[in-house]
């Protein structure tokens, strides 16, 4: 708690801030490598395993799976890198085959489209002195 000199009452500390003297006018900032849990309390060491930056109200701590603790971060661990780009791959994989799998069937509907408009095979049906196997020609007006 610290006291402004135009008040008469005592004001607690900001978050991050501490004092423990009595008739301080201001609060100190919680150090780096400290946190300070509560504004009243001297600040604490922080982990070996954690950060505090300056202000700090408690430790920080990577997820030991996927981060792990560079300076005053979490930085993306090796294993964390080495997931995301398989599963990148695998979902680059996934897209390539859908592409591939929609132009085969685009593919195949075209051929349908393409096939010549006389067919090799003789249709059951009546026969107009038409050579199965010829294509049509244009014979103009």
């Amino acid at each position: 708690m610290h006291k402004v000199p135009s008040e008469v009452m005592c004001r607690i500390c900001n978050i991050g801030f501490y004092q423990i003297r009595w008739g301080q006018e201001s609060c100190d900032i919680c150090p780096k490598d400290h946190y300070c849990p509560s504004p009243d309390v001297n600040p604490i060491l922080c982990p070996g395993d954690a950060f505090c930056p300056a202000g700090s109200t408690a430790p920080g701590y990577c997820m030991e799976t996927f981060l792990r603790k560079a300076g005053n971060s979490c930085e993306l661990a090796p294993v964390t890198i080495v997931l995301l780009v398989l599963a990148g791959g695998m979902a680059l994989l996934f897209i390539i085959l859908l592409v591939l799998r929609r132009r085969r069937e685009t593919d195949q509907e075209l051929a349908v489209s393409r096939a010549p408009l006389l067919r090799k095979e003789r249709p059951p049906g009546r026969v107009y002195g038409v050579a199965w196997d010829a294509e049509p020609v244009y014979a103009g007006w």
